[in-house]
């Protein structure tokens, strides 16, 4: 049997080939996990995510976000501790590409 290594293992290695941050890339996807209510995906990642340093106030956020849609607002009004303006970039990034197949320019 051979052995596999994922690069998401191991952390000195950039994951995903993204210019995102660990911590980054996992918040996109657990707002892709999301939007797509695959529940498979968003319990491996959720670990991971944590791992990564995504705070257990933005993770709970975007569980119970009705449509990542409006995902960044609400993670703005509810302003868990940690969450960045690039952050909120990234899940309004994400959220609209999901929601409408298009991103704002904004």
């Amino acid at each position: 049997m051979s052995h596999v290594t994922f690069a998401h293992t191991r952390p000195s290695i950039r994951s995903y080939e993204t210019d995102f941050s660990l911590r980054e890339s996992e918040l996109a996807i657990l707002v892709t996990a999301k939007h797509h209510k695959c529940q498979a995906e968003w319990d491996i990642h959720v670990g991971e995510a944590r791992k990564a340093g995504v705070p257990d106030g933005v993770i709970a956020c975007v569980e119970r976000c009705a449509s990542v849609a409006g995902l960044a607002s609400e993670l703005q009004l509810a302003d868990p501790a940690g969450y960045s303006e690039r952050d909120a970039a990234i899940v309004a990034f994400v959220g609209g590409l999901l929601s409408t197949s298009r991103v704002s320019d904004s």
